[in-house]
């Protein structure tokens, strides 16, 4: 799936704002908090029928029409950076590892913070620097075991030597069950 347009935004200028000024877990809870009374009962109907809550999000009053269009845009950032940085950093780790690359996610998003610069205009957020760090702590937490489970994956194929053979899959597989790699 492609990272948002610019066009699917009711405000670029607010979403670019909340990828670089609110890039902690708890910077992006707060910009929700005071949107959610408003966002939520709306994401319902988009959830049933989009363009029926397109038009019904213009007839509210405008405090509340701004809280929805607001969340519906941090809402895209946030599932841009879910996509685009952090899963591609997530369902990587293992090739990553296997050639000796594996880094941290905070290495990955300090690795491209010097190449993806300042948006001046509206493009794909996944394209602007500076990246967004919104793991919540049980994404931290997932992180670890996840990383666990590559390395023991990895350091059990290691032990044998030569072509894939098939002494290595009823080994290896309980320790390699969901990571890819035809596990």
């Amino acid at each position: 799936m492609d990272a948002a347009d610019p066009t699917q935004y009711y405000d670029w200028k607010y979403a670019y704002k909340v990828w670089s000024e609110m890039n902690t877990r708890s910077k992006l809870m707060e910009t929700f908090a005071p949107l959610d009374k408003d966002l939520d009962p709306w994401l319902e109907l988009y959830k049933k029928n989009p363009r029926a809550a397109l038009a019904e999000v213009e007839k509210y009053p405008k405090k509340k029409r701004i809280n929805i269009k607001h969340g519906h845009d941090a809402q895209l950032a946030f599932d841009d950076w879910w996509r685009h940085i952090y899963l591609r950093w997530y369902n990587s780790y293992m090739t990553a590892y296997e050639k000796g690359q594996a880094e941290s996610f905070e290495q990955y998003i300090a690795r491209f913070a010097g190449s993806k610069s300042a948006c001046s205009t509206p493009q794909a957020l996944p394209y602007c620097g500076p990246i967004p760090d919104w793991r919540s702590d049980r994404n931290k937490k997932d992180e670890v075991a996840h990383i666990a489970k590559v390395e023991s994956c990895v350091a059990c194929n290691r032990k044998f030597d030569g072509p894939f053979d098939k002494k290595r899959v009823p080994t290896c597989r309980p320790i390699c069950k969901g990571l890819g790699h035809g596990w």
